[in-house]
C-alpha cells in the first residue's frame, strides 16, 4: 500500500473546492461586466440625449431693413395752398395740401402735392374718395387707381407727397 497517495475522499474535496472557486470567480466577473455596461449606458444616454444634433447646421439670415422712403420736399409755412386744377376733380385735392407741380397737356394732367399729414392718413382719405379703387401698398407708398385716375402717396409720419394723374397710362 502506498502511504503517500491521498485518501480517496481528500482528492474529491480538492476538486470540488477548485470548481466552487472557479464558479465564484466567473460570477464576480460577470457581475462586474454588467455594472460597467450599465454605467457606460447611463453615461452614453446622459450625453447623447441633450447633445445638439450637428447633422443640419442652423444658419441665421439677418433681416434686411426696408428701404427708406423718398425724401419729402418741405414747403415754407407761408406758401399758398392749392385749391383747384384744370382737368382734375377738385374733390381729389387733399385738404391743406400745397401744390408743387401741375402739368396739363393733351387731355392728360399731372398734379404733385405735399402735406404735413402722414402717408397712412392721406391714403385713408383717398381710399374713401375713390371708392372702387384698386389699391397697392408697399412700404412707405400707396397707389390707388380708379378709372383713368391714379393717386400715388409716398412718405412717412413727417409728411407725405401726393401725385395725381388723370388720363393716359
Amino acid at each position: 500500500m502506498d502511504f503517500n497517495a491521498p485518501a480517496p475522499g481528500v482528492a474529491t474535496n480538492d476538486l470540488m473546492q477548485n470548481t466552487r472557486n472557479r464558479n465564484l470567480i466567473i460570477i464576480v466577473c460577470m457581475f462586474g461586466v454588467m455594472i460597467l455596461a450599465l454605467a457606460g449606458l447611463l453615461i452614453f444616454l446622459s450625453f447623447g440625449v441633450n447633445a445638439p444634433k450637428t447633422s443640419t447646421p442652423v444658419v441665421e439670415i439677418p433681416a434686411v431693413p426696408p428701404p427708406p422712403p423718398p425724401p419729402i420736399q418741405k414747403i415754407p409755412p407761408g406758401a399758398p395752398t392749392f385749391t383747384t386744377s384744370e382737368e382734375l376733380d377738385p374733390s381729389l385735392i387733399y385738404p391743406g395740401s400745397r401744390k408743387i407741380t401741375s402739368v396739363v397737356k393733351d387731355g392728360k394732367s399731372f398734379l404733385q402735392l405735399v402735406s404735413d399729414d402722414s402717408a397712412d392718413t392721406v391714403a385713408d382719405w383717398y381710399s374713401t374718395r375713390l371708392k372702387s379703387a384698386k389699391t397697392v401698398r408697399i412700404i412707405g407708398q400707396t397707389i390707388l387707381k380708379a378709372g383713368d385716375t391714379t393717386v400715388m402717396i409716398m412718405g412717412g409720419d413727417g409728411g407725405s407727397q401726393i401725385m395725381i394723374t388723370k388720363g393716359g397710362d
